[in-house]
């Protein structure tokens, strides 16, 4: 029983050491596009990276076991060693993203996709219509992390 505690004890470490380098890896480029956002638009670039990883840190949170103790370390180490605003932002949004995911989990990505999608438009029609759009984008991102990952 020993040896099993060990091995899930060294793939939570080998799951905490990894996921930084995966979630700085994970390209918004796609989420970019399908939002709209442009070259010059700054500002609403640099929100998009940091909802973005936001995002993917929840989606990594639901990592089955142990998910709340690795969560809490991961914030800490992450937030120690990436002091820039964008990853700040980032650590800031996640507990968002999880709670919304918490709903209905890996099953159903809609509500996650419509709350990144409300960060960036106002207008009901056009966040609806993003997010459907961003929905399929998600799962992918999630099936990446998962298949990187484990």
């Amino acid at each position: 029983m020993s040896s099993l505690m060990a091995v899930r004890a060294d793939a939570v470490r080998e799951a905490l050491d990894n996921f930084p380098v995966l979630l700085l890896d994970l390209d918004a480029g796609r989420a970019l596009h399908i939002l709209g956002i442009g070259r010059l638009q700054f500002r609403r670039r640099a929100r998009l990276l940091a909802e973005w990883r936001g995002l993917c840190m929840a989606l990594w949170r639901s990592f089955p076991e142990h998910a709340e103790a690795m969560f809490r370390q991961f914030r800490e180490s992450f937030g120690q060693s990436h002091t820039d605003k964008t990853s700040a932002l980032a650590l800031e949004r996640a507990p968002a993203y999880w709670e919304v995911l918490a709903e209905r989990g890996d099953a159903d990505f809609r509500p996650v996709s419509r709350f990144l999608a409300a960060v960036f438009f106002e207008d009901e029609a056009r966040a609806q219509a993003m997010a459907l759009r961003l929905m399929l984008h998600v799962r992918q991102t999630y099936q990446s992390i998962f298949d990187r990952l484990i």
